[in-house]
């Protein structure tokens, strides 16, 4: 049995009855306490291994925490709402972590979209627009994701059938100069832009230049009209070459030794064109060239795009100025060629082209009469029925185009092997919706514009006709 005794200072520590309550014992109560004080600290260590297993073991509910706020990347979407590029949060992520960037279209528009890493936007729109996506606010394209893959499936058949190497396509519509497709290849997964290439991240038709060749003729065609220097039915003397400052300039089609201003274009005469270029001179062309766009900065707003070069007329020689004639001797981008082409399609004016919805814009001009676009927009109709009705035709569709085969310079010259083949043109041609370039470089198996960039244009044409679900024309029966 045992009692309390009340003169040791812990009331809960019993002592024996028989015990004596002297010094020595006073000293043995405290060692036992700090023993038993010890025993319990050294046990901590195993009671909290204890309880951690037993949470894992029966599963005990972890505690709650606040969920993390992240900063979230605005989306890039395209005219219809498509969205283009997304930010995603994890579900375990921390206030730490950044939000997953994701392309649910895979590769369309990936040179538009472009790709980010964990220091923001890398190419692009993700790049030129960082600040504002950084800012959590989005950005619309004016493009049209059903022509985008259209014109990207045309672009990369024609290129893999044609064993190319490169390509571009704009589309631009009418009136408005909203963009409604820029295809490039090669391309690449934005998602995956680890396995794409340099040469493959560049949007190049904004970026890369090149000699327009005889698509200019067109417009040559329409500042002729413009200034009452010709007329679609005006005639010349149009042999196979001619002599310029000692140089020789030939025409690559054969044709009769007369020609009109529209079958200048339908044969694509070098010496007819220029021949008739000479009415205008150099310094009124020079400033029609400049008119049109060329050699001048883009005024596209929210991404880079590539001037071209055009030398003042000053520099021109007698070839030179013949030359320029027919698109030898400048630079152009398939961006400002489609631009250029669309002065037809808005009755004369100049309209900026768009990208980006709600960036401003600068204010039309007129270039031609509304007369002279009309008149140049017939004659190029009669171009793809008389000289391309298969290879840029539609049966039952009304479109109008010139080809272009642009010899390329290497070396301080031109090369025998290697040229952009390309075709600008517009459809319906009775009341044009969209001007479209197609851009085509270094075709091995082909590489005239009539043979590679007039087919790819015209497939194109034909599945943008069928989503816009537009009727053909019922084809006159053929008189015998």
């Amino acid at each position: 049995m045992a009692v309390i005794d009340p003169r040791v200072g812990n009331p809960f520590l019993p002592v024996p009855l028989t015990a004596p309550l002297g010094g020595s014992s006073r000293r043995t109560l405290v060692v036992g306490k700090r023993v038993r004080l010890m025993g319990l600290i050294m046990a901590l260590p195993f009671i909290y291994l204890w309880a951690a297993y037993g949470k894992m073991e029966f599963r005990a509910p972890a505690p709650s925490r606040p969920a993390a706020t992240l900063s979230v990347r605005g989306r890039i979407l395209a005219g219809d709402g498509t969205v283009l590029a997304s930010s995603v949060n994890r579900p375990d992520a921390t206030i730490w972590d950044t939000a997953r960037r994701t392309y649910p279209q895979g590769a369309l528009a990936a040179q538009l979209v472009g790709f980010t890493n964990t220091d923001g936007g890398l190419e692009g729109i993700e790049h030129f627009q960082d600040a504002k996506l950084a800012a959590g606010k989005d950005v619309v394209l004016t493009i049209d994701p059903a022509f985008q893959a259209s014109a990207e499936a045309g672009l990369a058949e024609i290129i893999k059938s044609e064993q190319a190497d490169a390509g571009s396509v704009v589309a631009i519509e009418a009136g408005t100069g909203r963009v409604l497709a820029v295809a490039n290849y090669p391309t690449f997964s934005p998602g995956h832009f680890q396995d794409g290439t340099p040469e493959a991240y560049g949007n190049r038709a904004f970026m890369f230049q090149y000699e327009p060749g005889s698509t200019v003729k067109a417009l040559v065609a329409a500042a002729l009209v413009n200034d009452g220097d010709a007329t679609p039915t005006t005639t010349l003397n149009a042999p196979m070459w001619r002599s310029v400052g000692g140089w020789r300039i030939n025409d690559s089609v054969a044709h009769p030794s007369t020609l009109d201003l529209t079958h200048v274009l339908r044969y694509s005469s070098n010496v007819g064109i220029s021949t008739l270029a000479e009415r205008l001179g150099q310094a009124k062309l020079h400033a029609y060239y400049q008119a049109f766009g060329f050699g001048q900065p883009s005024p596209i707003s929210g991404m880079a795009s590539a001037p071209g070069l055009l030398h003042p007329w000053q520099d021109w020689s007698e070839v030179g100025f013949a030359n320029a004639s027919f698109g030898q001797g400048f630079s152009v981008t398939t961006l400002q060629l489609a631009t250029a082409f669309s002065i037809l399609t808005n009755n004369g004016l100049y309209i900026p082209p768009r990208l980006v919805e709600g960036a401003p814009v600068e204010t039309p001009h007129r270039v031609i009469q509304a007369a002279s676009a009309a008149t140049t927009r017939a004659m190029l109709k009669t171009v793809i029925e008389e000289a391309l009705p298969t290879a840029a035709g539609i049966p039952g569709y009304c479109l109008g185009g010139k080809t272009g085969t642009a010899q390329v310079a290497v070396n301080g010259g031109y090369s025998d092997t290697i040229y952009s083949a390309l075709f600008a043109g517009f459809f319906p041609c009775d009341h044009p919706r969209v001007t479209m370039v197609v851009e085509v470089f270094n075709g091995r198996k082909s590489h005239h514009g009539s043979q590679v960039a007039a087919p790819a244009f015209r497939n194109i044409a034909e599945e943008v006709l069928a989503h816009w679900a537009v009727p053909p024309q019922p084809i006159a029966a053929e008189v015998r």
